[in-house]
């Protein structure tokens, strides 16, 4: 298996992008937790076997991500008070009795009615998350006026507070991704490329090139001489390039071209894959700065360390 059947076997991974913003201390673990109020039409009254139930969920965390398969919930009721549904004032309260097996999960279940979560829906801009919730069994004795506290904790990754602007330009990106924005979202990509080559660049010209603008340099000259300086390639008859220089060159030629096209409105069918291309670019520009491996093969093992990464603790 060659060098891009590598990569792509190891960037499937699930959350794959989140963990390389986690590794790199650009999104950090957090949650949120509150509780909610279910609105259904049903009275409750028949042995029905099924209803459903929508809910809406308010935050003011400035979240950058959150996972379905991390989401518990259930509800107190107010004549039955028991260790194991407790209300929590934070999500890390929950957290920590979960942890120390004090708290297994919510009850979710009103004798025999167990409610189950169906589908969400994430909006980042109004920072609210809907659900909706199916009701399986008997519910002639679900009185859904009882249930006081339904709760919902949700594990998920916020961005850094003074994280440099090329990650914050990421993790909107991603976000413009997962509501389908993919023009905008190929932009802030290419943008946090030159955003990370330009702060690199002030920081050689004040500390090693003063004698020489190279943050008025074109992108593809400054990015090779990122790459060279970082790795400490040094000039020689032959090529003086990074032994990876060629994979990001290739991206590049591709990317550059589509980047012009969108910023002046001569191209509107900017695709997912066509986002998924610039984040490996960035991705793999990135890891060559800051691992400096001495190979394609050693990239390759950051790469995979990625993927490696635990999202929560």
């Amino acid at each position: 298996m060659g060098f891009w059947g590598n990569y792509n076997l190891y960037t499937k991974e699930k959350n794959f992008l989140n963990k390389f913003l986690l590794s790199n201390n650009i999104v950090e673990y957090d949650g949120i937790i509150g509780k909610i109020t279910l609105n259904t039409n049903h009275t409750f009254d028949g042995r029905e076997s099924r209803a459903s139930a929508t809910a809406t969920f308010e935050y003011v965390e400035d979240v950058y991500e959150l996972f379905i398969d991390s989401i518990d919930y259930g509800f107190n009721m107010n004549a039955v008070i028991e260790e194991s549904q407790q209300e929590f004032s934070s999500f890390f309260e929950y957290a920590e009795a979960k942890e120390k097996r004090e708290f297994h999960q919510f009850e979710s279940t009103f004798n025999y009615c167990t409610v189950e979560l169906e589908s969400l829906k994430h909006n980042y801009n109004e920072k609210s998350i809907d659900l909706i919730f199916d009701f399986r069994g008997d519910m002639h004795d679900a009185n859904i006026a009882e249930w006081h506290s339904f709760q919902v904790a949700i594990e998920t990754l916020n961005i850094v507070d003074n994280v440099p602007y090329w990650g914050r330009l990421l993790s909107q990106a991603t976000i413009l991704m997962n509501n389908k924005q993919y023009d905008l979202a190929f932009l802030l990509i290419f943008s946090a490329v030159e955003n990370f080559t330009t702060l690199l660049c002030e920081q050689y010209e004040e500390d090693f090139y003063n004698e020489i603008n190279i943050t008025s340099m074109e992108l593809l000259k400054k990015i090779k001489l990122v790459i060279k300086h970082t790795n400490g390639v040094k000039p020689s008859k032959g090529r003086e390039e990074h032994p990876s220089m060629n994979i990001i060159l290739d991206l590049f030629d591709k990317l550059y071209k589509n980047r012009n096209n969108v910023a002046h409105g001569k191209y509107r069918d900017i695709t997912l894959d066509n986002c998924k291309t610039c984040l490996n670019f960035f991705i793999l520009y990135h890891t060559i700065v800051t691992r400096k491996p001495n190979n394609n093969n050693e990239l390759l093992r950051f790469i995979k360390g990625y993927s490696n990464e635990s999202i929560f603790p």
